[in-house]
């Protein structure tokens, strides 16, 4: 569990400044955002659910924010998954598994 108060009054008033301005990137507001609910004391899943975001995403931000500081709002390091291949489907047969198959289209 977070603890609520880990900013201090210097962190938690720049992350309020970026939270609020309008000229810094949105996903930068959010991640400020996030660690301010943080602090005041709501779970990761109660904060996740008011930013409708995961709640392993505002652990993520915390942990992140606790290792490398304010810095770390703007790192976005994320590539995704390898793209799956893709496999044609004689016709008239069906795939083992939908989630498992990507159906070529001709």
């Amino acid at each position: 569990m977070i603890r609520h108060g880990f900013l201090d009054e210097r962190a938690r008033d720049e992350l309020t400044r970026l939270a609020r301005t309008g000229a810094i990137a949105h996903h930068l507001a959010r991640r400020a955002n996030a660690l301010i609910l943080l602090d005041r004391g709501p779970s990761c899943t109660a904060v996740a659910e008011v930013l409708l975001l995961d709640d392993d995403t505002i652990w993520t931000w915390h942990k992140s924010y606790e290792q490398t500081g304010i810095q770390s709002l703007a790192e976005f390091g994320y590539r995704g998954r390898a793209r799956r291949s893709r496999i044609a489907c004689e016709p008239g047969s069906r795939p083992s598994s939908a989630s498992s198959m990507i159906v070529a289209r001709a």
